[in-house]
């Protein structure tokens, strides 16, 4: 947690994580990072970074929401074009990583029924 001093980590056995050596290059590190990114956009990266690494783990697709049953539920009844057009591309096999800003761009384009009827699709058994 960006909160918590690198020295505060410690082993199961109750010995140091890091040497005084990595806890100074991540403390300096992290100072560094307030600095560029100001308060806020740490905690953001942080949270969106370990939800990439968690899905991963899970052997799931990031981000981890889109996984979720009842997030998909919530975006068939009231996403927006936009919203769903990210979920299609999320879950779309048409689209390559090459050209997945213009598959992107062409489901912006569609009319939220015809993104509701293509997710209902994707998401029926």
């Amino acid at each position: 947690h960006l909160d918590t001093p690198p020295e505060d980590y410690r082993l199961p056995s109750g010995g140091d994580l890091f040497t005084s050596s990595e806890c100074a290059a991540m403390s300096a590190s992290l100072e560094r990072l307030f600095v560029i990114l100001g308060d806020e956009s740490p905690y953001e990266i942080c949270a969106r970074e370990s939800s990439v690494m968690l899905a991963e783990r899970l052997g799931l697709k990031p981000p981890l929401e889109f996984n979720d049953p009842d997030v998909q539920h919530e975006l068939f009844e009231s996403g927006n074009v936009d919203e769903l057009s990210m979920w299609l591309c999320w879950n779309g096999a048409n689209s390559s990583c090459g050209d997945r800003e213009v598959y992107l761009e062409e489901l912006r384009m569609q009319p939220l029924e015809t993104l509701r009827e293509m997710m209902l699709d994707q998401i029926s058994p």
